[in-house]
């Protein structure tokens, strides 16, 4: 069983290393294109494939409390994809 949670961590560590190579993003230009979007507090940021897309996904924590948001960001463009808060639709973020 060790042997195979093992191959686990190395397979995702290999897709986390091509993902980055893909990423014209650093995580703290995807956490600020997610802050200029939604004030707050980051909770955690991810690196994801989403669709054939490299995406920043962004926990923040709402300003004036609230439900947390993830925000999608595109990792090659900072655009922002769309937010999402647990139980809701989801909302594009070309709404500017």
């Amino acid at each position: 069983m060790a042997g195979a949670r093992d191959q686990e961590r190395a397979a995702g560590g290999t897709d986390q290393a091509q993902l980055a190579q893909q990423a014209t993003l650093t995580h703290e230009q995807a956490q600020a294109a997610a802050l200029a979007k939604l004030h707050g507090t980051v909770e955690r940021t991810r690196l994801e494939r989403d669709n054939n897309t490299v995406v920043y996904e962004v926990t923040v924590s709402p300003q004036r409390g609230g439900v947390s948001q993830d925000v999608e960001i595109d990792a090659a463009t900072g655009s922002v994809l769309k937010t999402q808060a647990p139980g809701q639709d989801e909302e594009e973020g070309n709404d500017d």
